[in-house]
């Protein structure tokens, strides 16, 4: 997902000075402004106000919460005559400067090409630098796993009842 995040930023700073430079070119053809030294100040203002726009928004957005999971630990079982499971153990820490809600870990694991386990484990609210411990077996049938993927999910905000 930061990838993503990175590359519509990229988008709006493009898009925010192609509009630069579209007023520059209303002013000096529609509006007839031939004087070079305003120009250059009505350039330089608005490239000014447009990186004030671009670290607003990127200061706006690292108060955000944000999941760590670089410590949760994953554990195939297969004790004989009982059935399989994958043990996640570890920690879920919350970097951000805000509250993270909602919190799952999303688990998702293969036996080949077949899925085998598909579901979420629910941690609730994490405040901004705090931790929360998880230990949790989740059992399945048939062959060994082949591949296993774990990634957070939260929300900024709380879930409203209705």
């Amino acid at each position: 997902m930061e990838l993503w995040d990175r590359l519509v930023t990229i988008g709006k700073t493009i898009v925010a000075y192609a509009l630069l430079i579209i007023f520059f070119l209303f002013c000096w053809f529609i509006l007839g402004i031939r004087d070079t030294k305003l120009m250059v100040v009505i350039f330089f203002s608005l490239v000014i106000v447009i990186a004030f726009v671009v670290v607003f928004f990127h200061e706006q957005k690292a108060k955000k919460p944000k999941l760590y999971i670089g410590n949760l630990k994953r554990v195939h079982n297969r004790p004989s005559l009982q059935t399989p499971y994958l043990r996640i153990y570890g920690e879920v820490w919350n970097v951000g400067k805000r509250t993270a809600h909602n919190c799952k870990i999303k688990v998702v694991a293969y036996q080949g090409t077949v899925k085998a386990i598909d579901t979420e484990i629910s941690l609730g609210s994490i405040d901004s630098n705090r931790k929360k411990s998880v230990d949790e077996n989740i059992y399945y049938n048939g062959e060994n796993l082949t591949s296993t993927t774990i990634h957070p999910e939260w929300t900024d905000k709380k879930k409203r009842k209705d």
